[in-house]
């Protein structure tokens, strides 16, 4: 029998202190999102910040970056984000922002949740197809990107977010 997971501020940790959030960034970017509509989210946001700018920016940190302002972006805390990015992480620089930028802001987040798709998926042990993988970076619709992500959730195979 099949149960589902069900993920909220009930049984995700709230992460506060940066050298937590440096050991495990996908729990630390889920506590966020998870808790974006607790009082403490202003706390999780900045020990965020902190764990970023001592790891400094590359690849992983743009990533979970992206993924938290997707996963916050109906809250309020969307611009808490927003305005925290703007002043903490200016640094954040490197060739593949400044191409996101260039693409324009909703490229860049289809892009994002695409890869969130592809994570989650992986991450559950649910492989693709190339046509599947192709379809995937393909796609632009966001709201199309926000179903299969919630869907990658639970899904025990591709073909149920790709039928």
């Amino acid at each position: 029998m099949m149960q589902p997971l069900v993920l909220g501020p009930h049984n995700v940790p709230t992460i506060t202190d940066p050298a937590e959030v440096l050991a495990d960034l996908p729990l630390a970017a889920l506590s966020a999102i998870t808790h974006a509509r607790e009082p403490e989210i202003s706390e999780i946001l900045d020990s965020i910040i902190v764990a970023f700018r001592r790891r400094g920016c590359d690849d992983e940190t743009e990533f979970y970056a992206e993924l938290i302002e997707q996963g916050i972006s109906h809250t309020d805390a969307a611009q808490l984000w927003r305005d925290k990015m703007d002043t903490d992480l200016s640094f954040f620089r490197s060739e593949s922002a400044q191409r996101l930028r260039a693409q324009g802001v909703e490229q860049g987040v289809a892009q994002g949740v695409a890869r969130s798709v592809l994570t989650v998926l992986t991450g559950r042990g649910i492989e693709l197809s190339a046509a599947q993988r192709e379809l995937l970076a393909e796609t632009v619709d966001l709201d199309q990107l926000n179903a299969w992500l919630m869907q990658a959730v639970t899904a025990t195979r591709a073909e149920e977010l790709f039928d």
